[in-house]
């Protein structure tokens, strides 16, 4: 099995509004980058390194959604895991696993 993504993350401040695009690549080794892309936990977890830089670091009252593309065995890519999920609401590593996309 052969599986190949690409994760980015979008943060939405709750207080204006306004929405930026972090790339892990801005954090994370190419091998990192790639692993975390199709692996729900990593992507959970990159996503709560994420909120505590901007909740603790910045103060901000923020949002994260995954934008999750996924291809296994060469098919064309499909989304992930559901973007409309705020990331930082999943209590627990586990509950990731309840809005993957089918």
């Amino acid at each position: 099995m052969e599986k190949n993504g690409h994760t980015d993350f979008t943060v939405v401040n709750n207080n204006t509004q306004k929405k930026f695009t972090v790339y892990p690549s801005q954090y994370l080794t190419t091998i990192q980058e790639k692993q975390m892309s199709f692996q729900p936990d990593m992507i959970w977890q990159f996503a709560q390194h994420l909120g505590e830089k901007y909740r603790n670091n910045k103060g901000l009252n923020i949002s994260i959604y995954a934008n999750s593309k996924v291809s296994l065995n060469g098919r064309a890519s499909k989304t992930y895991i559901d973007p409309k999920v705020d990331l930082l609401t999943l209590e627990s590593v586990d509950e990731i696993y309840n809005h993957i996309q089918p």
